[in-house]
């Protein structure tokens, strides 16, 4: 979600919290708005919409506006806004952490696409070439060097398609919310198994605990989303939760049976349940989350760009003790 409309919708919400009406406001943040917001804003409500109505059409975010249509029906217009920009806002925050850490291995994977191409496309027919015009009798080893040389971008680039076909497909069958797909990449693939249960145990965690806060027990919370969460890629899971618990299940074992929510919310849900020494709430778990993908992710970057240093480094020292070396013996012979 863009900063400045963050930023907007913030000046607009605390304006509300202090009493002036929406005019006004409009008014007052007209001068600082750079991205046409007001304005869309102004005409909408000219037509005579309402506030909620406005903000559909204003354009903005599909998952601000699914936020923002629970948390209405529960809070006042300005609580409504904050509580929905603090999501977005921390959206936002993981979004930039993420691309921070992951532009130089993309990098990487870029430079060795293009290196790949690069030596079955350009090098290897120079080289052949070459042998070709001085006679030269390619021994065993530099014909084995040569096919796996060819053979070797291949497997880089197909294994790079496979990698965004399948991560396209997820995002695909979360967004279109296709369960059948979803229950057949949690059986039978375990890195998007995992990043699936991470998804949907961090999306029902942060509509579970707004209402938790408020002193909502957890029975009350299972109904409440059930009848309310309409717009969300959650609602079929919620759904399957609340007939669990309509069956007789308590629901802590409803949730411990569940397999879309991964151990570590299991856990965390367990000790809300159960634990009240100590003022747990599912707040913690999406902060234990977030650093544990930024964690993730570290280890991922540690482990990976060592491995394509060593696999261009490889790829040019066996280039040159196979071809160059051999080549460079025939020239000194002449």
């Amino acid at each position: 979600m863009n900063e400045q409309l963050i930023y907007l919708l913030e000046s607009f919400a605390r304006f509300i919290e202090q009493g002036f009406n929406i005019q006004d406001i409009a008014v007052f943040i007209q001068p600082i708005d750079q991205i046409g917001f007001v304005e869309s804003l102004n005409q909408c409500m000219n037509e005579g919409l309402s506030i909620d109505d406005a903000l559909q059409k204003c354009k903005l975010p599909h998952y601000f506006l699914e936020y923002y249509q629970f948390f209405k029906l529960h809070f006042s217009l300005s609580e409504t806004l904050l509580k929905t920009l603090k999501i977005c806002k921390k959206r936002n925050e993981i979004k930039r952490s993420l691309v921070k850490r992951l532009t130089y291995p993309v990098f990487m994977i870029v430079f060795l696409v293009i290196f790949s191409i690069f030596v079955l496309v350009f090098l290897l027919p120079q080289v052949e070439n070459l042998f070709i015009e001085f006679n030269i009798e390619k021994s065993i080893l530099v014909k084995i060097v040569f096919i796996l040389l060819k053979f070797i971008p291949w497997i880089v680039v197909l294994t790079l398609l496979c990698l965004g076909s399948i991560t396209f497909f997820t995002l695909f069958s979360i967004k279109q919310q296709r369960y059948d797909y979803i229950d057949f990449l949690i059986s039978h693939t375990h890195v998007m198994s995992k990043l699936i249960k991470k998804y949907y145990s961090i999306k029902f965690a942060i509509y579970y605990n707004e209402l938790l806060e408020n002193h909502y027990d957890a029975l009350s919370i299972i109904e409440t989303l059930y009848q309310q969460i309409d717009d969300s890629d959650i609602k079929m899971i919620v759904y399957e939760l609340y007939h669990h618990i309509l069956e007789g299940l308590s629901i802590e074992d409803v949730i411990n049976e569940f397999d879309y929510f991964e151990m570590e919310f299991k856990h965390f849900f367990s000790l809300i349940m159960n634990n009240q020494t100590y003022d747990i709430q599912l707040d913690d778990y999406i902060l234990y989350s977030t650093k544990q993908i930024e964690m993730k992710v570290n280890k991922m970057i540690k482990l990976f760009v060592p491995l394509i240093y060593g696999f261009v480094s490889l790829f040019v020292i066996t280039i040159y003790i196979s071809i160059v070396i051999p080549m460079m013996n025939v020239v000194s012979t002449l």
